[in-house]
């Protein structure tokens, strides 16, 4: 009977044994996640403070983004921009130089992701010196006209080309405008 009462407890203490084995495995892994799970939100909590701590660096990194935009690019929802009619505006440039306009054209609009291309096509007459003045006026102006193509050919061509020789001219420009 001793012998019986031995192996009872000696079996007992070994499932105990083995029950306290799997009690802390569990623990140990339960541990292991819960550490893990704080290292995880750690880092985010890290990234968020950054974040917080650089608002103002991009806060005023945005409003030079957008400042920047405003430079190439018209907004028509800018009471300033809103009455910006492209046409008008290069005609008014090309004529202020002396280059006669004899034709302008609306070219078909391009869209793209963000903002829509504006193109007109003018063709005109005028010197080298007036056709170089409107064209670093038009780089001049705000938003930015972009001008896509550019082909000049004399008016008169047995002429001895000279700077006031009068030149025809054929300018496609582009003005991009931002989607609401």
């Amino acid at each position: 009977m001793r012998r019986q009462a031995w192996l009872l407890v000696g079996g007992a203490g070994l499932v105990l044994l083995l029950l306290l084995g799997l009690l802390l495995s569990a623990v140990e892994q339960r541990h292991q996640m819960y550490r893990d799970l704080i290292h995880q939100h750690e880092q985010r909590i890290a990234r968020l403070q950054g974040l917080r701590d650089a608002g103002a660096e991009l806060a005023a990194a945005a409003d030079r983004a957008e400042t920047e935009i405003l430079a190439i690019a018209r907004d028509p929802g800018r009471p300033e921009q809103a009455d910006l009619n492209l046409l008008r505006t290069v005609q008014g440039i090309l004529r202020d130089v002396g280059v006669a306009v004899h034709r302008s054209q609306e070219q078909p609009r391009r869209e793209h992701s963000g903002f829509t291309t504006e193109r007109l096509a003018f063709q005109g007459a005028g010197t080298m010196p007036q056709l170089l003045q409107a064209l670093e006026q038009l780089q001049q102006h705000r938003p930015s006209i972009r001008i896509e193509s550019l082909r000049i050919t004399p008016d008169d061509v047995r002429a001895e080309p000279t700077a006031e020789q009068r030149v025809q001219i054929f300018l496609d420009v582009a003005v991009a405008e931002l989607q609401p």
